[in-house]
């Protein structure tokens, strides 16, 4: 939809924001994608100014599922100042943003990815553990220490996608829009935290 009047959408008074649904295809150009939605309307945080300016600790739309964690953390007091946080995942929409939102709690963030070595050594040594990868078993529990705490959004958010796009068939378009703001809303909230 951007590519084609991504203009007319950031110029209409009656569209209040714009989010790019996930997954898009290969051949499209996701960071294009985003830095064409004006920053106003940027409800996910996903373009590179909006990113910049929560980055730097400024007002901005935040990644939805990111602030989802934060919220979480916040609301199970867990102490982020001085803590070592591991963010194992490096996307634009999710790793990144919540090593931002991290570090200015003033947690000290490495960010970790697939291609990272030792990473389970890295693990036992996190206070806190934040899995930002799509994949079953990516990391294993007997490389965690007791103690830490990890937040797993993922594979909601790919349960109520899946259910999302079964049930979208069906249900009218203005509807349909309602249930994809929930998805994200949802996705945020039963992120789980686990404690060992």
């Amino acid at each position: 939809v951007l590519g084609l009047n991504g203009e007319e959408l950031n110029d209409d008074e009656n569209v209040d924001g714009i989010l790019l649904q996930h997954p898009i295809p290969r051949h499209i150009d996701e960071s294009r994608c985003f830095d064409s939605i004006g920053v106003n309307k940027d409800v996910d945080g996903v373009n590179t100014a909006s990113f910049g300016a929560f980055s730097h600790g400024k007002e901005a739309f935040k990644s939805a599922t990111p602030l989802g964690i934060m919220t979480l953390l916040e609301h199970y007091k867990i102490e982020l100042e001085g803590k070592h946080a591991v963010v194992v995942g490096r996307s634009a929409i999710l790793g990144k943003p919540v090593s931002m939102l991290l570090l200015n709690k003033n947690a000290t963030v490495t960010i970790a990815h697939s291609k990272t070595k030792n990473l389970p050594e890295l693990l036992k040594q996190a206070d806190i553990v934040v899995a930002c990868v799509g994949k079953a078993e990516f990391i294993k529990t007997k490389t965690i220490i007791p103690a830490i705490i990890i937040t797993i959004p993922i594979i909601i958010s790919f349960l109520l996608f899946f259910i999302l796009v079964f049930f979208s068939s069906i249900l009218t378009s203005p509807f349909l829009s309602s249930l994809y703001f929930l998805f994200f809303s949802f996705s945020s909230i039963f992120s789980t935290i686990i404690p060992y």
